[in-house]
């Protein structure tokens, strides 16, 4: 396969934005001009026929914002594609088809499922066109087919652009980075360019000729036990070929214990990764957030975005990211799918981030800080862990029957936002802190989040919003009783849980448990269990960055 690569360089002049016009064949039965285009630009145009359409004649249209198909000769409607649905493009060439190269967009566009159903959903529609012009050799097919690469490529990059880190600092003696204490990370197959397939899926019959004009290096670790141990055979059949389509280099960790993944971010040379993507489960990502932020460099590093390949049991961040960037249909029909086209498109959002204090050590939540009920169904669920997410409903019904409650003193800085109308019109919202509450009880459950979903299906905090500044705490007294227990564990999954009587709910800036003697019962921080005497949790102001369409 190797033999079949050509690594192209760029050479000779670039045609620039003027509109390319080539004769239109006979056999093509195309004609007329280019349509009205929004942008009034075309970049790129000409008429080739579709090896994934049965070669069918198509006139292939490339502005800024659209890709533009147009068929036959009294047809004059185009197909069009969105940019935003593009998420790489290739020049190609055929093992057996002599001269001819050919261009490859790899689209993900909404269509669809169902006949009569309204839902549209993603799916990948490659689209591989032929470029054999007369008299031609190859060399000079494949020039042009890089041509469109190159402009496509170019739109992307300058929609999409890469993330950047600041560069580190350098030392007054030799003038080169400082990295003092760090390690160099020895990962296991980095990636070549092995993009070898029929895009119409299938037989091996293409092959990569070119790369990218951008290449974006992502370490992507995964964790071969999460959920149901199918994390590694995921990333090599579902992950990383959407990450080649998309011009992505990978360098991959495979962990092998608990805390690797920790004790390898935490110590190893990342100045050039461009981000880190987590296969696995919230508590691979537990691993890496804290990684990042021990590190004595983490005010430049732990700025790398991350990106959260849903295959774990929990997955909470994943889905609520999935219903901040409006994905949410996408990806409940195919977690894994949606979750790596946004580590794939590049697009970085800031979310909220939670600082934990515990006995004095400081420890970073991305998704929730709980005590009590359901902090004892996600740890004692995980003899379970098998079987899915049908853990935690299963143990739900085993400790509501067994309702335990804990004493200890709560403490919160009621927090709101609110909105000021400005002078010119405009308003803007503002967070505004009331008087500290206390509160001495025994409690059955005490659970917080800075996102809206802790799991895949478990709507917490309905109103919660990416970068908003607030945690969503809730708390059940114990006077509040089985009945409010077990309607509480039944509401979660629409949001209904919050106007159960006997559930308290408040967005805070920060609150506290204090139990002298240490904590009773389980704590856990984004699901990993900790023990302690006083937990003290508040927003982060360094926010975290993640991957998000």
């Amino acid at each position: 396969m190797a033999g079949d690569i050509i690594a192209l360089s760029s050479t000779g002049k670039e045609d620039g934005n003027e509109s390319q016009q080539t004769e239109v064949q006979d056999a093509s039965g195309i004609s007329g001009s280019v349509p009205e285009v929004a942008d009034g630009k075309v970049i790129r145009e000409d008429v080739l026929s579709c090896l994934s359409r049965k070669q069918k004649y198509y006139r292939l249209v490339l502005t800024p914002t659209e890709l533009l198909l147009q068929g036959t000769k009294n047809d004059s409607s185009f197909e069009r594609y969105s940019i935003d649905d593009l998420f790489g493009c290739h020049t190609l060439r055929h093992k057996q088809h002599g001269p001819s190269a050919y261009v490859c967009f790899y689209l993900y566009p909404r269509r669809k499922r169902v006949l009569m159903s309204k839902e549209k959903l993603r799916e990948k529609v490659p689209l591989v066109f032929e470029i054999r012009k007369p008299a031609n050799t190859y060399e000079e097919n494949l020039a042009v087919a890089a041509k469109w690469k190159e402009d496509a490529n170019k739109i992307l990059r300058n929609k999409y652009p890469k993330w950047q880190l600041h560069k580190p600092k350098l030392t007054r003696k030799d003038s080169t980075p400082d990295t003092s204490g760090v390690t160099i990370m020895t990962m296991a197959n980095e990636s070549q360019d092995p993009l070898d397939h029929d895009p119409k899926i299938g037989h091996s019959s293409l092959s990569l000729a070119s790369c990218l004009l951008f290449v974006r290096r992502y370490l992507v670790i995964v964790n071969p036990v999460s959920g149901q141990a199918k994390g590694l055979p995921t990333f090599k059949e579902k992950v990383h070929p959407i990450l080649m389509e998309a011009g992505v280099k990978v360098e991959l960790l495979v962990t092998e214990r608990p805390g690797h993944a920790r004790s390898m971010v935490s110590s190893s040379n990342l100045s050039e990764i461009d981000g880190i993507i987590t296969v696995g489960g919230d508590g691979l990502l537990y691993e890496v957030v804290n990684g990042l932020r021990s590190r004595g460099d983490s005010d430049r590093i732990s700025n790398i975005p991350l990106g959260i390949i849903a295959t774990g049991s929990g997955n909470g961040l994943a889905r609520s990211v999935a219903e901040y960037s409006k994905e949410d249909a996408d990806y409940l029909k195919n977690p894994v799918l949606s979750t790596t086209l946004a580590a794939a498109r590049g697009k970085v959002v800031p979310v909220n981030l939670m600082e934990v204090e515990l006995d004095g050590r400081k420890i970073y939540s991305f998704l929730s800080v709980g005590w009590g009920l359901l902090a004892d169904i996600d740890v004692e669920s995980e003899v379970l862990r098998a079987i899915g997410e049908s853990r935690f409903t299963i143990w739900s019904f085993l400790r509501l029957a067994k309702l335990r409650h804990y004493k200890a003193q709560l403490s919160y800085v009621p927090c709101e936002k609110i909105s000021r109308d400005e002078l010119n019109g405009t308003s803007r919202t503002s967070l505004r802190e009331r008087d500290p509450v206390f509160i001495d009880s025994e409690f059955i459950s005490v659970y917080s989040t800075c996102q809206s979903y802790i799991g895949s299906d478990l709507i917490f905090a309905p109103k919660a919003q990416p970068g908003d500044g607030l945690i969503h705490l809730t708390y059940l007294a114990k006077d509040a009783g089985r009945a409010a227990a077990t309607q509480f564990l039944l509401g979660i999954d629409k949001g209904a849980h919050l106007s159960v009587s006997g559930v308290n709910y408040v967005t805070v800036k920060e609150f506290s448990i204090r139990c002298p003697g240490g904590i009773t019962g389980i704590v856990t921080i984004d699901g990993e269990r900790v023990t302690g005497e006083e937990i003290k949790i508040k927003i982060s102001p360094k926010p975290l960055h993640v991957f998000a369409l």
